[in-house]
């Protein structure tokens, strides 16, 4: 049970980190701007 919390505690942390990295790279942004596109294409508009 202690190793299953140190585990999860270590993936949030890290995946905390990560997230915030690619939001200072201006990641969000991209990834806003390409599914934003993918949409527009399935329903037919772009």
């Amino acid at each position: 049970m202690k190793k299953t919390l140190i585990c999860t505690a270590l993936l949030l942390a890290l995946s905390g980190i990560l997230m915030s990295f690619g939001v200072r790279r201006g990641e969000a942004e991209t990834v806003y701007e390409k599914s934003t596109s993918i949409c527009l294409e399935c329903i037919g508009i772009g």
